[in-house]
């Protein structure tokens, strides 16, 4: 596949990526929501959510599952 993540931007932000897009932020926001959601579920508190977020553990999450994220959207468009 091709890896498109340079062209693609926000409509409302000030961006100089070539494919601006409506829905840009959406699909972070409902990953990373359902991602609060399952810690809140776990019974970490609000502060301890946003620290996760903000840790390396997010961004092991990525590098970890980023492919399976990016299938995601290959399939759901077949």
């Amino acid at each position: 596949m091709k890896d498109y993540t340079g062209k693609l931007g926000s409509l409302f932000v000030n961006t100089t990526a070539e494919w601006k897009m409506f829905s840009f932020e959406t699909p972070s926001s409902l990953f990373w929501n359902g991602v609060a959601n399952a810690l809140k579920e776990k019974g970490y508190s609000e502060v301890k959510i946003k620290e996760w977020l903000q840790s390396k553990e997010a961004r092991w999450l990525m590098d970890v599952h980023g492919e399976e994220i990016e299938r995601l959207g290959y399939e759901l468009i077949k």
